[in-house]
């Protein structure tokens, strides 16, 4: 019989235990020979290199938080969506959530602000940007999580409106 591509035979005689036992020491060599494999180094190689970037990412933005709320809400997005990225990995340490609400809130930013609006609301920039920001701190607060993936996409948004602005 064919499991998963692991071939487990039974006889007569072959308890479950037994059939079991057989596919779990199947699996476990298969699981051996890829972890010995180029393929498997290789992909390791590249998962590593990728917590690197994420790990630089995230402390450089740790680093410029102060320096990019000086710089204004446009500034401040594009931090976010840096800063999400770089905490939607596993591996990345030093997410200081608290530290990076506490900046925001003393630089006015309210969790869940403009949340509920109408629709239309939403088509003004300064509006649209407090949302996000206000967002992203339920995030940081309540879920203990980085800003939502979306936020890039939220972002992008307000980039459309200003350049229609």
């Amino acid at each position: 019989m064919m499991f998963n591509e692991i071939s487990v035979t039974f006889t007569p005689s072959t308890t479950l235990e037994q059939a079991y036992q057989s596919y779990i020491d199947a699996v476990e060599e298969r699981s051996r020979l890829y972890r010995a494999s180029p393929e498997d180094q290789a992909a390791a190689q590249r998962a590593a290199e990728s917590l690197r970037k994420h790990q630089d990412s995230h402390d450089e933005c740790m680093q410029t938080l102060g320096t990019v709320l000086e710089q204004g809400e446009e500034a401040l997005l594009d931090w976010l969506v840096k800063f999400s990225d770089a905490c939607d990995h596993v591996g990345v340490m030093g997410r200081d959530f608290p530290r990076v609400c506490a900046m925001l809130e003393v630089h006015g930013y309210v969790e869940g602000d403009c949340v509920g609006l109408d629709k239309q609301a939403y088509s003004q920039p300064r509006t649209l940007a407090l949302y996000i920001v206000g967002q992203a701190l339920a995030c940081m607060k309540a879920m203990n999580m980085g800003p939502h993936p979306m936020t890039s996409q939220f972002v992008a948004d307000y980039h459309k409106l200003i350049l229609e602005a």
